[in-house]
């Protein structure tokens, strides 16, 4: 009887831990599947807390990198959508969710390399591409004939209450043509006349920059980009604003990147919103950095 009750003993072990090894898997087996608007839904609450939230607290931070990694499947193919244009595979929804979270996530001090989702803008007889964060706080107007010609989109920037947060204008210059002296292929040249004109649009005292024009890198296509930026309170009126000026070389043509942000807190302002308003703004990088030149009309 020994020997059996021995035997029985070693048979249920083994079966103890046959039940171990296959009980994670059949568990497994009948969790649900995390689908794309459970995890945009996830994303949308965690973000809303992240807002209100402690910047760096590490239980917010983990909680937006969880959110964004449940997305990170359906990142590439709408970004890829939104990007080409008109498409089945863009997703608006989506892609304010993820730009939401890719800014509050940033502004929680995570550094990744997820892009935002990005709208494409041709713009200047299709010659410059450019791109708007596909989200609710975006939007553009393209002018109608003749001023297109001149000025052909502005983009908007709201903040969480609905006011504007800032305002992107383009302007083009064809460097056939001559500005009031200057061609339109100088650059450096209209950015200082750029600089003039929005030193007299800012009161002298307590005017921050604005001294002279430098040259900054835009980004990949756009290396050598004459420009200027200063701050203060606006000559005519009762705000207090950033103008910043980038003049862009493209093939015949110049095209100057004029910046408004509204420094001045408003109501539903928030510590994201406020972080917003500086010049580091991500969104902001975003647009500015998918500017480039149209290989499809370069040169024609």
């Amino acid at each position: 009887m020994g020997s059996l009750a021995r035997l029985s003993a070693v048979v249920s072990l083994a079966l103890l831990a046959a039940l171990i090894l296959v009980l994670p898997t059949v568990l497994r087996a009948e969790e649900k599947p995390v689908t794309l608007e459970d995890a945009m839904a996830t994303a949308t609450n965690v973000v809303k807390s992240a807002r209100q939230a402690t910047r760096g607290d590490a239980k917010t931070v983990a909680d937006l990198a969880t959110a964004r990694a449940a997305l990170t499947a359906w990142a590439d193919d709408v970004r890829t959508a939104h990007w080409r244009g008109p498409s089945d595979q863009r997703n608006d929804a989506f892609a304010a969710v993820w730009n939401e979270l890719l800014t509050v996530s940033r502004y929680h001090g995570q550094k990744f390399d997820d892009d935002y989702v990005i709208d494409r803008l041709a713009i200047i007889w299709d010659r410059l591409l450019i791109g708007m964060p596909a989200c609710s706080t975006w939007s553009y107007t393209r002018l109608k004939p003749p001023f297109e010609r001149v000025f052909p989109i502005r983009f908007v920037q709201q903040r969480p209450g609905g006011e504007r947060l800032r305002i992107v204008s383009l302007k083009t210059f064809l460097w056939k043509e001559d500005y009031e002296g200057v061609a339109g292929s100088d650059g450096k040249l209209l950015a200082r006349n750029g600089l003039k004109a929005d030193r007299n649009r800012i009161k002298k005292k307590g005017r921050k920059n604005g001294k002279r024009v430098r040259v900054v890198r835009l980004n990949d296509e756009f290396v050598k980009v004459h420009s200027y930026f200063l701050e203060g309170e606006h000559s005519s009126e009762d705000r207090r604003v950033r103008l910043e000026g980038y003049y862009l070389k493209g093939d015949q043509w110049t095209c100057r990147v004029r910046i408004e942000t509204f420094l001045d807190p408003a109501e539903g302002d928030d510590d994201v919103t406020a972080w917003q308003m500086e010049r580091t703004c991500p969104e902001l990088a975003a647009l500015l950095g998918s500017a480039a030149q149209n290989p499809a009309t370069k040169g024609k």
